[in-house]
């Protein structure tokens, strides 16, 4: 069945919803019944597919371009560059796997692809942008499914800024100082101990779990496996 952009719309948001534990699948599935004549087992295929996009893997069963579209900007939204790009990897080993089987090319995913890489190159990393959670900065609400998202605080970020200073810690780059106003407030703050190894809700101490970093030392941290602050300030000072 083909489904409008509203319906795609309406089914990725209750894809995300049980993914997150936010919904019972059969709640969801009998609201999309009803909302836009999904059936289950297409409902589940598409919580495969997106599951696997999350989790860097390669799915096997199709979503629509436009489905797919959605769910990469939900994901970038509510997850990051890191997670889109695994979602990417995944699509690109789906058309690689769909197009051997099927002697079929799908052009509009390649350059839907094409399009979210570019994205993606041209970013800055923004991996503290969510949204406030919790005023009393517990953060690292786990979501249990194959790949763990987390809830960033807005306010533990502002008192870890603060206490370091809004330049970065690893290579004392000043946006300000660079850019006059324009550059004014403008860092990223690393969490120390990355949240996808926290396996419960702790309690953020900003001033010893965060530290503010330029977008491009945050980059290089998050780089292919996890390096530590004093890895790259090494690396900068040996290569200086």
């Amino acid at each position: 069945m083909k489904y409008t952009e509203e319906d795609n719309l309406v089914i990725i948001e209750y894809v995300f919803k049980v993914i997150e534990n936010r919904v019972e699948i059969n709640e969801a599935v009998n609201y999309l019944r009803e909302k836009c004549d999904c059936n289950e087992n297409s409902f589940k295929e598409c919580i495969n597919s997106i599951s696997c996009m999350l989790d860097g893997k390669k799915y096997i069963r199709t979503i629509s371009k436009s489905a797919t579209k959605i769910a990469y900007d939900y994901i970038y939204k509510h997850y990051g560059v890191v997670l889109l790009e695994k979602a990417l990897k995944a699509t690109d080993e789906h058309i690689e796997y769909y197009e051997e089987i099927s002697h079929y090319r799908k052009v509009g995913l390649r350059k839907l692809n094409e399009q979210y890489w570019r994205k993606i190159e041209n970013a800055i990393v923004t991996y503290d942008d969510e949204e406030l959670v919790k005023i009393d900065f517990r953060e690292g609400r786990q979501i249990t499914i194959k790949v763990s998202g987390y809830e960033r605080n807005q306010e533990a970020r502002k008192e870890s800024i603060d206490y370091h200073g809004c330049y970065c810690q690893v290579c004392g780059f000043d946006f300000e100082e660079k850019y006059g106003e324009f550059g004014r407030g403008i860092i990223h703050v690393h969490h120390i101990k990355p949240l996808h190894q926290i396996a419960e809700e702790y309690t953020v101490n900003p001033k010893t779990d965060l530290i503010p970093v330029c977008p491009n030392c945050h980059t290089v941290i998050h780089k292919n496996e996890e390096r530590t602050i004093e890895e790259i300030r090494s690396a900068i000072k040996k290569n200086s």
